[in-house]
């Protein structure tokens, strides 16, 4: 699942999840032990995910003021987890990857930057600022349900 929400695209993820376990058997083949095989294959997984965002030719992202939607007519469409899902995908890379290491993995902060080979207080710091995106982007779902 950690591909998928970083990519956003099945065949990507799907690749991902492949490398990772392929790289995941070579390690044990190698006769290496992994104590906590979550973080080993999520800090693999990651990697991939950089490097593929990495490798991928420059787009144009367009920011706020420049899409134009009604939020109702999407929330009649749809339910709020594919809002919440969408305004995930489009954070910054730093910050996705943290969120979604913390609540969707459920990882602690120690475990991230031991990771992402950061300090606690920075994981902390993108945790927070992906929370603070993710409120002003999701604020209509909430006047929507009162």
């Amino acid at each position: 699942m950690y591909a998928l929400r970083m990519t956003s695209n099945d065949m990507d993820a799907a690749d991902i999840t492949q490398d990772t376990f392929i790289k995941l058997h070579a390690h044990l083949v190698r006769g290496n032990t992994i104590v906590d095989p979550l973080p080993f294959c999520l800090m693999i997984a990651r990697q991939r995910v950089i490097n593929l965002w990495r490798d991928a030719k420059d787009t144009v992202e367009l920011d706020e003021l420049h899409l134009v939607s009604d939020p109702y007519i999407d929330i009649a469409r749809a339910d709020i987890r594919e809002h919440v899902g969408t305004a995930v995908s489009k954070l910054p890379l730093l910050l996705r990857d943290a969120f979604i290491l913390r609540y969707y993995d459920g990882l602690p902060y120690d475990t991230i930057a031991t990771m992402i080979s950061e300090n606690p207080g920075t994981v902390r710091m993108r945790v927070q600022r992906a929370k603070a995106i993710l409120r002003r982007q999701l604020v209509y779902l909430v006047q929507e349900t009162r």
